[in-house]
């Protein structure tokens, strides 16, 4: 039988501490694709007939002025 790989995660000794997981190229990269789209999201259109049926389904602080 061959011996089981266990990751540094579930090792006795868990993560360097120096090498924080917070601040990994993966999750950097992430933030930054997150923040552009976000930023590049533009909300769809509503018609004045969408808006009136919404309107009664909308919470009072979500409705449409």
């Amino acid at each position: 039988m061959r011996p089981q790989r266990v990751t540094s995660i579930f090792d006795k000794k868990g993560i360097d501490s120096t090498n924080s997981p917070s601040e990994s190229i993966i999750n950097l990269n992430a933030e930054k694709e997150i923040e552009k789209r976000v930023a590049s999201y533009i909300l769809p259109e509503r018609s004045d007939a969408q808006k009136k049926l919404l309107q009664k389904y909308l919470p009072s602080q979500c409705r449409y002025l």
